[in-house]
């Protein structure tokens, strides 16, 4: 259960409940769909934070982390019984999103099945390689354009995707929103591990800006993230309602108030979790603002 560091699922199914919602604001809302959904982000997040357990621990990266401990990197899990669970959850995420598109096959237009089957393979892929193998791209200064794609434009797009039938382009604002939020939550976390990733040869945005710009660059991201919901309201024909996302605005204000008087990586930590909450909140926000305002 520690392993599965459920901390992170809220990030998971930001992307997932705000697809829904906003399918669920064009009439075509589906609880089974909905929670098919869920399951399959909670096993793929969760099947992540195995892979990342275990590869961080293997390499040595988690010996003097901050923040929570990592059960391999302290010894309290084997790397063999980590890659048997990273085996059996592989199996069942995939399952899980198998399960999904045959359920909803009757609605899903011309190739979008085989589209989604081999997003389920690349979200499997991307779970795993995170940090295993020999060039695991969390070490290569990618993670964030990772998070950015899986945790935003396919975690809203197909969700949205799979409940309609097919994709609205204009939703992808929406889930790029998402997915700079969470590309910020990554970067916070890095942050925070700034000089532990520093001596084990783990690259990242954060390490190559420092702690100082790499600040910088997490107000970007939010203030990007905003930017992209703006733009998705402004395409958008719902009501008034669609505009209950601002509600969401002053604690992300309050959170960049709070990254700017810290002082050392480390007491980065307590963040992660109230930007991941906020992120859920303004997906919340911003899908029943739209399903209100249809």
């Amino acid at each position: 259960m520690a392993a599965a560091r459920l901390r992170t699922l809220p990030l998971a199914w930001s992307g997932i409940i705000l697809g829904c919602l906003l399918a669920a604001a064009n009439h075509q809302g589906s609880w089974t769909v909905f929670f098919l959904c869920i399951l399959t982000a909670t096993l793929f997040q969760v099947l992540s934070n195995f892979a990342n357990d275990l590869g961080d621990g293997i390499k040595g990266t988690d010996t003097y982390r901050a923040g929570e401990a990592r059960m391999v990197g302290s010894g309290v899990i084997s790397a063999a019984e980590m890659k048997r669970a990273v085996v059996v959850t592989s199996i069942l995420s995939f399952v899980s999103a198998a399960l999904l598109i045959v359920y909803t096959y009757p609605r899903l237009l011309d190739n979008v099945p085989l589209i989604l089957g081999l997003l389920a393979l690349a979200s499997v892929i991307a779970a795993l390689t995170y940090t295993l193998g020999k060039t695991p791209y969390g070490y290569l200064r990618l993670g964030e354009l990772m998070v950015f794609t899986f945790f935003g434009l396919v975690a809203v797009g197909g969700s949205y995707t799979v409940t309609v039938g097919q994709l609205d382009p204009h939703v992808l604002w929406a889930g790029s929103a998402i997915g700079l939020l969470s590309a910020a939550v990554l970067n916070l976390n890095n942050m925070r591990d700034i000089k532990n990733d520093l001596s084990s040869g783990k690259k990242t945005i954060a390490n190559a800006l420092g702690f100082r710009y790499a600040r910088v660059y997490h107000y970007i991201l939010i203030i990007l993230a905003l930017d992209c919901v703006f733009v998705y309201n402004w395409l958008s024909d719902s009501g008034f309602t669609r505009n209950l996302f601002l509600l969401a605005i002053p604690p992300l204000l309050l959170h960049m108030l709070k990254v700017s008087k810290l002082n050392r990586p480390e007491d980065a930590d307590p963040f992660l979790k109230e930007l991941a909450l906020t992120t859920l909140a303004l997906a919340v926000l911003l899908g029943l603002g739209h399903y209100w305002g249809t």
